[in-house]
């Protein structure tokens, strides 16, 4: 392989979202470890190894059936949304994405497997993590495009990933973490939403009928900002029983940003979409990030 593919190949994993996995995860640790649960390195390891597979399995999956609406978009793809763009330039075969993604299930496999003999409730988590993450761009279910991807996607990323890193310290299902990741799962369905605006016209076209394009834009910015406000009222709520909560307002500024901007381009138009989508990414990440730094500081 020349340095050209492998280069390629880095930019179709797109590392960056592999630390937004490693983020979510940590929560899971960070809220454990306030509750007096002694860390455990090896179990810690085992869950990030699992985490990052299924993670990695999403997204070459997802490269491989969404290039025919990726060679579409070539023009409106940001860093965010679009994919990768690796395959649709033809920088990389499709096959490749299609390999990778059947040797990252491979591996999650595995890896399930072995949970199940050192945390089944783990290993159960894994496994629902894996089977949404394969078929959220996989036939026969292909959660994309049936209006329920964003939401399967955002309770694998935001509830499911957590969980996974709890349930491998506490060994148990604590309601607190449902209730953090509650407002965390509603940013992140609106960030999917928001990487869709750019996605539209070639969405559309080939029928990949998301969120956005069942709704119209309008109505799809009216579900953004919706998510955004519903979410910081919960965790305003939340910070009446949780001091950790109060970490995570002072990410209101950025939603308020993101809120307005959104509202803005409704109506006055679609432009300026790379600032939309790493709007979208920043006030997701920020969020959470601030949720971390509560439960280690509390």
């Amino acid at each position: 392989m020349t340095l050209r593919a492998v280069w390629a190949f880095l930019q179709l994993t797109r590392p960056v979202f592999l630390l937004g996995g490693g983020l979510l995860y940590g929560l899971g640790l960070a809220i454990a470890v306030s509750q007096g649960v002694a860390l455990d390195p090896a179990r810690a390891a085992l869950g990030q190894l699992l985490v990052t597979s299924v993670q990695l399995t999403a997204q070459y999956a997802n490269e491989y059936c969404d290039l025919e609406s990726d060679r579409l978009n070539a023009r409106n793809r940001t860093s965010f949304s679009g994919g990768s763009g690796v395959l649709a330039a033809g920088r990389l075969a499709p096959r490749t994405a299609l390999m990778g993604a059947r040797m990252c299930a491979f591996v999650a496999l595995i890896l399930i497997a072995r949970l199940a003999a050192v945390e089944p409730l783990a290993a159960l988590v894994g496994a629902l993590a894996l089977f949404g993450s394969w078929f959220y761009s996989a036939p026969p279910f292909a959660l994309m495009s049936s209006g329920w991807g964003e939401i399967s996607a955002s309770l694998i990323v935001s509830v499911l990933t957590p969980l996974t890193s709890y349930v491998l310290q506490a060994r148990r299902i604590d309601p607190v973490l449902l209730i953090v990741c509650a407002p965390l799962a509603l940013i992140h369905w609106a960030m999917l939403i928001a990487f869709e605006l750019p996605d539209f016209d070639a969405d559309a076209a080939v029928g990949k009928r998301t969120q956005t394009v069942r709704l119209g834009r309008g109505k799809a910015a009216l579900l953004h900002n919706t998510l955004i406000a519903l979410a910081f009222a919960l965790i305003a709520i939340i910070t009446l029983n949780q001091e950790a909560a109060r970490s995570a307002l002072w990410a209101a500024p950025l939603a308020a940003w993101q809120f307005a901007g959104v509202a803005w381009r409704a109506w006055r138009g679609w432009s300026g979409l790379h600032l939309l989508t790493f709007g979208a990414v920043s006030l997701f990440a920020l969020t959470a990030l601030l949720w971390v730094i509560g439960f280690v500081i509390q």
